[in-house]
C-alpha cells in the first residue's frame, strides 16, 4: 500500500514538472491584471505580443497599496504601470523600441547601457532593450517635491535588475 502510494505522488511530480512552463514576464503581467481589476481593464485590447514585452518589476522599494495602467494611444504601443503607497510613486514605462541609441551613464543587468538622471520630483533611469524589442523608463517619484526622496540611485537600480533577475515583488 506504501508503495502505490508513493508511486501515485512521484507520479503527481512528474506530470506537475513537465507540464507547460509560462515566461516570466508573461505570468507577471497577467498575475498583475489578475490581481489588480483596473489594470487589466486598461489593458484588456493590447494584443498579446505587446503584453509579452511588458516586464514588471519583482522588487519595489517601498509597499504597493495600489497599481494603475495607462495605455497611450499611437504607433509605438507605449504602456505605464504606476505602483503607489499614497506617498510614493514607481512609474514602469515601456514601448517598442526605436533603434536610435541613447546616451549611457550605468549599467543594469550587467550589459545594458542606461542613463540615470534626476529631478525634482523624483529619479530617473531609461534604457533600450532589443531582447524584447522595448525601450524602458522607470521612476521613482515622490508627490511632495520639497522633500527629498528617501532612495538612492542604488534603489533604482535594484528595481531595474529584479525586471530581469528573480527577486520577491514587496506588494
Amino acid at each position: 500500500m506504501k508503495n502505490l502510494l508513493f508511486l501515485a505522488i512521484f507520479m503527481i511530480m512528474v506530470v506537475t514538472a513537465c507540464g507547460p512552463q509560462k515566461e516570466a514576464n508573461s505570468t507577471d503581467i497577467h498575475t498583475l491584471m489578475r490581481d489588480y481589476p483596473q489594470v487589466e481593464q486598461a489593458l484588456k485590447n493590447i494584443p498579446e505580443e505587446d503584453l509579452e514585452r511588458i516586464i514588471v518589476p519583482k522588487y519595489i522599494p517601498f509597499e504597493v497599496q495600489s497599481v494603475e495602467a495607462i495605455v497611450y494611444p499611437g504607433k509605438k504601443k507605449e504602456v505605464e504601470l504606476i505602483f503607489s503607497n499614497g506617498s510614493l510613486n514607481l512609474h514602469v514605462m515601456n514601448g517598442e523600441f526605436s533603434g536610435s541609441k541613447i546616451p549611457s551613464n550605468t549599467k543594469i543587468h550587467g550589459e545594458r547601457s542606461a542613463l540615470y538622471n534626476t529631478n525634482k520630483f523624483g529619479k530617473v533611469l531609461e534604457w533600450p532593450d532589443k531582447q524584447h524589442n522595448g525601450y524602458y523608463t522607470i521612476k521613482l517619484m515622490t508627490y511632495t517635491p520639497e522633500k527629498e526622496l528617501p532612495y538612492t540611485k542604488q534603489d533604482l537600480l535594484k528595481v531595474a535588475n529584479s525586471m530581469y533577475n528573480d527577486q520577491n515583488v514587496s506588494m
